[in-house]
């Protein structure tokens, strides 16, 4: 999902104009909290929703902190990227 939320903010970010580059990298920047956003709300609900019917020990949380950790990984690589090349 990172990737094709990059590929669709990618012509923008490659603009000669920093105004419309800066305008390119807020606008992705949104798309990714958002996407970051849902993923969080999935991984509650999906806690909720086992809470209450999950076998013994802690295992029952996996896929969601998988999603969260899974989700973040990309994130901290774009973010280092972008800051990076605004150097």
């Amino acid at each position: 999902m990172h990737w094709a939320l990059y590929v669709r903010s990618a012509p923008g970010l490659r603009q000669p104009d920093l105004e419309q580059r800066r305008t390119a990298v807020l606008r992705y920047f949104k798309l990714l909290a958002a996407w970051e956003v849902g993923v969080l709300l999935a991984a509650v609900v999906y806690l909720l929703l086992e809470r209450s019917s999950h076998p013994g020990g802690a295992a029952w949380i996996a896929p969601a902190v998988g999603a969260v950790v899974g989700n973040a990984l990309p994130l901290q690589l774009a973010v280092l990227a972008i800051t990076r090349s605004a150097r």
